[in-house]
């Protein structure tokens, strides 16, 4: 069964003359270990798509199916719950908690599920190490480097072992270098867990590293390749 399934998706702000279609009968599917990247201009709706796929939107109209789970018929507690089981978000400036050091900026996904046990703590230093971060875990995020911050990120994303993996623009803030690093173990993460992963990207160079590349153009869906 595909991770991600959409199906004819559209979104569209406000009425009559003024509407705004910002997403257009966007269909694709993606499977368990791909990793995508999804590239468009500014305003093209990439991140529009982004939101409806982790349930942080709901679509005017189409489905969005995440494994078995319809996303959009599911009720308030029972989105949260997806929200927090099913997807790993990684935001484009890592939002980590400032007052928390990088291994609990981990644990706190745990925390939120009501589950910080032996096997949480366990998990959390298994990703500090496979991330290459075991000397920075116990130092606060403003005494991390960027590409820092982002793995710190990938971590918390990967911490309740979700289906799928969405990324807004990991790398907006990192050289070229430091870019190329996050992207290769994100794709590296992604693909060895039999995860789904869909990166939000402008950057045409970390988009060579998915195994499939989705554009976006005035709110439509196409493939490059």
């Amino acid at each position: 069964m595909p991770h991600i399934e959409v199906q004819d998706l559209n979104k569209t702000y406000g009425d009559g003359e003024d509407a705004v279609q910002a997403v257009r009968h966007a269909a694709f599917v993606a499977e368990p270990g791909e990793f995508l990247a999804l590239v468009g201009p500014s305003g093209s709706g990439k991140t529009t798509l982004l939101a409806m796929l982790g349930g942080l939107l709901t679509p005017t109209s189409g489905r969005v199916l995440i494994g078995d789970i319809e996303v959009h018929r599911l009720s308030g507690r029972g989105l949260a719950r997806f929200r927090r089981e099913r997807v790993g978000f990684v935001f484009q400036g890592s939002n980590l908690i400032p007052y928390m050091t990088a291994r609990d900026n981990l644990l706190v996904v745990a925390a939120i599920s009501g589950r910080v046990t032996n096997e949480a703590r366990q998990r959390a230093d298994q990703l500090i190490e496979e991330l290459g971060l075991s000397r920075r875990a116990r130092v606060l995020p403003a005494r991390l480097s960027g590409g820092e911050r982002q793995r710190v990120a990938i971590g918390r994303a990967l911490m309740n072992d979700p289906d799928i993996i969405l990324v807004d623009e990991p790398t907006a803030s990192l050289d070229t270098e430091r870019g190329q690093q996050v992207v290769e173990m994100l794709r590296q993460e992604i693909t060895s867990r039999g995860k789904t992963g869909l990166m939000v990207t402008h950057d045409s160079r970390m988009a060579a590293y998915a195994a499939r590349i989705l554009a976006m153009r005035d709110g439509m869906l196409t493939e490059q390749g």
